[in-house]
């Protein structure tokens, strides 16, 4: 709806955008006038940067400042955000102006390094920006990746980041920089010209946002100053939304960095085919969200609560300026004001945990039955998860096909960052339940998503997230064994023991890295025949992963997962 929304706002000449790309062609006939034009060249370490830097040189190279684009994707990404608009060439962005600031971190084969992204991050903050556009992304979690985003967060500037291209349920993995838990982040899936989610973009009832169109885009590109190619990915449905947001940072400025992301979730239009599959359920719609009149959370209200799917979900969201209903009850009968609700049907009948571990203030959680907000039926609710604890926790055994209602509110009207994660507990998650396994050679595909550590469970590693399960095995005979743990989604750990308590085990051997900054791991130990071993496998800076587990002799040619 972009045509649309140009009768009322197609400009955001003093909205600064940064681009944490390849760079850009920045000679392109579509694109040079929108270059941001730094006011203090070379005042920052870096050397003649006009329109941005290229971190991927150190800031005494005379190039640091030149983030010319080698690769085409920086280019593309730049044209979809901000190609001049009625200029009688080549395309149009989502904003006809607008000030694009190029920062290079991806080299020419599209790689990059993360110390390079976060001095791409430190400069967008130094130097005004006000959101910023991330179409790229890996599995590994980084701490200071993390760190320099709530710098960002601080600054009030927007991160938007695409959901990644592996058609893969975010909710069950980790895809980063989209997955981190912040409240200034927008992780955006691709669909297609017929609002279909496209067939490669990853989803995530909770931990992806919206989608916007992101197949066979057409954009400006780094050939020649008048080049244009046709792309696909949600590197491509990012900038649709970096452009929306510029011009709504334009049309509403005085609106928080949340209250921008409210009206962009607020608006979005929804799609039958996006339910389950993105929080908001719907599509970007530019038009709707200039044209919005409300900056509260889409599922402030009851009847506008989200829709999330699967057993296990990760849902990143905030309750800044969220208000209490009519007829809404006192969530763990404690005063609030300040919730947000969301809807999701068991997928099985067993027990489940709901939890608020990461959100910025003291919540209270509930879960409910029913389809109206004054008949509602309490299952359970919680305040505190111990003590004076500021985080809320409940297990349930829930029944497959039953829907239930759940609802987070800030104690006594707290507001900020909120985190909700709906954990399916493996059977498997504790010592005395372990899963029983058998043979010389076998492999397991399963979860750590939904799981815990029990008391006085051990950290073989020092680096366990807490997200263990549990196997037994019994040596059919004596021999030099490996144990395997290997995850597309999350850094594995693996360990083996003897004993017959979880309070009284004896570490056999136990692997982080099977070999340097890896993340699979790899344990190799001596069984006695007829011995039992238990296996523990969990995750390093992770909310749980599937993985694959494999159990061979040292010949060490692990066995297909199936």
């Amino acid at each position: 709806q972009a045509v649309g929304a140009w009768d009322t706002l197609h400009d955001a000449p003093n909205v600064i955008v940064a681009i944490i790309d390849s760079g850009a062609r920045l000679t392109h006939t579509d694109l040079a006038a929108n270059l941001w034009t730094n006011p203090t060249p070379s005042a920052s370490g870096y050397i003649n940067d006009l329109h941005g830097i290229n971190a991927t040189v150190l800031p005494s190279n005379s190039a640091s400042g030149n983030p010319a684009d080698n690769n085409g994707h920086g280019t593309h990404v730049s044209g979809i955000i901000g190609a001049v608009g009625n200029n009688a060439t080549g395309t149009t962005g989502v904003a006809w102006k607008v000030q694009l600031m190029e920062l290079k971190f991806l080299d020419s084969t599209g790689s990059g390094a993360v110390s390079d992204e976060i001095a791409c991050i430190d400069y967008a903050i130094a130097h005004g920006a006000s959101i910023i556009n991330a179409s790229f992304g890996t599995t590994g979690f980084s701490s200071s990746e993390f760190a320099a985003l709530q710098l960002a967060r601080s600054s009030g500037i927007i991160f938007v980041a695409a959901a990644g291209n592996d058609g893969l349920d975010a909710d069950n993995g980790n895809d980063y920089p989209a997955g981190y838990a912040l409240d200034n982040i927008v992780s955006v899936a691709a669909t297609t010209r017929t609002d279909a989610l496209a067939s490669y973009s990853n989803y995530g009832s909770g931990s992806i946002d919206l989608a916007a169109p992101g197949d066979e885009i057409l954009s400006t590109y780094n050939s020649s100053d008048t080049s244009y190619e046709v792309l696909s990915g949600t590197s491509m449905a990012t900038p649709h939304v970096v452009g929306a947001l510029a011009l709504l940072k334009a049309h509403f400025p005085s609106d928080t960095y949340r209250q921008l992301i409210n009206r962009l979730l607020r608006s979005a239009s929804k799609i039958p085919g996006l339910g389950g599959k993105v929080q908001s359920g719907g599509r970007l719609n530019l038009a709707l969200a200039l044209a919005s009149t409300d900056n509260r959370p889409f599922n402030d209200d009851f009847a506008t609560r989200a829709q999330l799917a699967g057993a296990n979900v990760r849902v990143r969201s905030s309750n800044a300026g969220a208000t209490r209903e009519t007829d809404e009850p006192q969530h763990a009968g404690v005063a609030g004001g300040a919730s947000l609700w969301w809807t999701w049907t068991a997928p099985a009948t067993g027990p489940v945990t709901f939890d608020t571990t990461g959100s910025g203030y003291d919540t209270t959680l509930a879960v409910y039955t029913g389809s109206v907000l004054n008949g509602l039926q309490l299952v359970a609710a919680n305040d505190d998860t111990s003590g004076a604890d500021t985080t809320s926790s409940l297990t349930i055994t829930v029944m497959a096909g039953t829907t239930y209602q759940v609802a987070i509110d800030g104690k006594n009207g707290a507001t900020g960052n909120t985190v909700l994660k709906i954990g399916t507990v493996p059977p498997n998650n504790n010592f005395a339940s372990a899963q029983l396994v058998a043979g010389a050679s076998f492999a397991v595909s399963a979860t750590t998503l939904g799981a815990s550590v029990e008391p006085g469970e051990p950290d073989p590693t020092g680096f366990s997230s807490g997200h263990s399960v549990w196997y037994a095995w019994t040596a059919p005979a004596a021999g030099h064994f490996d144990l395997a743990a290997y995850s597309t989604q999350a850094d594995m750990i693996a360990a083996v023991y003897t004993g017959s308590s979880v309070s009284g085990l004896s570490l056999v051997a136990s692997n982080d890295d099977s070999i340097s900054y890896n993340t699979d791991s790899l344990v190799s130990f001596n069984a006695a025949a007829g011995q039992t071993y238990y296996f523990s496998i969990d995750n390093v800076d992770s909310d749980g992963s599937d993985f694959t587990m494999s159990l061979n002799d040292e010949s060490g040619q692990y066995p297909s997962a199936g």
